[in-house]
């Protein structure tokens, strides 16, 4: 009883675990299954799949800021380079423009926070790949 009333008490309340913590049950996300998958997996894949599309962006907003031939080169010379990302799901060119963070749950300032962490992790990958050529 005391574990119950601790965890009740302490929750937090970022509103990523409403209605439930398992991303299926959140409006939305039940109906990515495909291939004998199980929801749970189907959400699972399609929210990572959402997750490349934005860091995809990301790299493109970053390459065209530098030379905007190296992205259409880019996507030119690798037109399937997106075709199997996550589990046999693919991104399509056309949403890159568009793709944000997968939103899972009432939106909170954890939104910010995530945004700020993918710009970072777009500038490590720059980073790496500079001191590598």
């Amino acid at each position: 009883r005391r574990g119950a009333q601790a965890t009740h008490h302490h929750r937090v309340r970022c509103g990523c675990d409403t209605p439930s913590f398992y991303i299926e049950s959140h409006p939305g996300w039940g109906g990515f299954a495909v291939d004998g998958e199980t929801p749970q997996e189907g959400a699972f894949a399609e929210f990572h799949r959402r997750r490349v599309a934005r860091f995809v962006r990301l790299a493109k907003e970053r390459l065209q800021a530098e030379d905007a031939a190296v992205w259409e080169d880019m996507r030119e010379s690798h037109p399937t380079l997106l075709d199997d990302v996550v589990r046999g799901r693919r991104v399509r060119w056309e949403e890159i423009d568009g793709a944000e963070h997968a939103q899972i749950g009432q939106g909170t300032a954890r939104d910010r926070i995530q945004r700020q962490l993918e710009g970072e992790a777009v500038d490590r990958w720059f980073a790496v790949g500079a001191a590598s050529s």
